[in-house]
Order: structure tokens, then sequence, then C-alpha cells
């Protein structure tokens, strides 16, 4: 009973700090992105996930985002805090900290994949077209933590994304 009350009172909570900018938004985005050790070729990356709002300005990110390029493709599940800073009603920027889990094929054509822990970060912004819906721009990447197959180093990403998001 007391897990229960506790949960009401965290989750009231933070409803009341986001009843206006959104306590749980959908994102999808797309972009471009280079995986070492090919640095300077591009890839393909598209990101989609949830956020849930737990205070003002922090939230509970749940994301996955996959990198196709030609050295290594990767999908990383991961789960974190974003904290979001305010600038007006309309524009929000945020830096985002999540661990994942990073699965890692070894170029086109490689059989099941490497599995291995990683830490993504981003820089952000968040910028609200109209009531409920917006417009995300993020700078990111992932680095490997090199505890499976994978050498630190190799697979480790670096990207841009643009997309939408909707806030629930």
């Amino acid at each position: 009973m007391t897990r229960l009350v506790v949960t009401c009172l965290f989750l009231l909570g933070a409803a009341e700090a986001r009843a206006e900018e959104g306590l749980f938004t959908a994102r999808l985005a797309g972009g471009v992105s280079s995986v070492a050790p090919d640095l300077p070729r591009l890839g393909g990356m598209v990101a989609g996930g949830f956020t849930l709002g737990l205070a003002s300005a922090l939230d509970l990110a749940v994301d996955a985002t996959f990198v196709g390029h030609g050295a290594y493709d990767t999908l990383g599940l991961g789960a974190g805090f974003r904290l979001a800073a305010s600038l007006g009603d309309w524009t929000h920027p945020y830096i985002l900290l999540e661990p994942q889990l990073l699965l890692v094929w070894d170029g086109p054509g490689a059989g099941s994949p490497t599995v291995d822990g990683a830490l993504r970060g981003a820089l952000g912004i968040d910028y609200l077209l109209m009531w409920g819906l917006g417009f995300t721009l993020e700078l990111g990447g992932t680095l490997p933590a090199g505890l499976g197959g994978v050498e630190q180093w190799n697979a480790a990403s670096v990207g841009a994304i643009a997309g939408l998001y909707m806030e629930f």
C-alpha cells in the first residue's frame, strides 16, 4: 500500500510540474551519422523514443537509436535522464545522458550481432511548433564500453538528427 501511495504522489508531482509542457512525449527523428574508424564517411541514423517528465526540468528518457553505416551497423537501446532548460514557452534546450545496450554488426551482411554496453550523450533543442507538436534537433554520440567483443573506439558514433515530437 505504501508503494502505491508513493508512486501516486510521485506521478502527481511530475504531472503538476509539467502540466503546461507535456508530461509524456514521443519522438521520432532521422539524420546523418558516422562511425569510427571511418569517421569522414557518413551513414544514416534513425532514433525514436519516449520521455516522462519527473520534475520541471528532469525527464526519464527511453530511446532506440539505429546507425546504418558501411563499417558498422549499431542498434542502441537505452534509458537515462534528460535535463531540460526553458528559453520562454516555446524553446527547450536539453542535455541527455543514458547508458545503452548496444548491438553491433561488423559491416554489411554480418551474422549475429556483438553485444556491448555503451554510453550515449546528446545536446539538443526542442521547439514547440503548435500545441502538442514540436520540432527537435539533436547532436549526439555513442561510445561503446568495450566490455563485449567490440574494441572501445570501434563502432563509436557521432551524428545529428532532426525530427518531430508529440506532447501528451
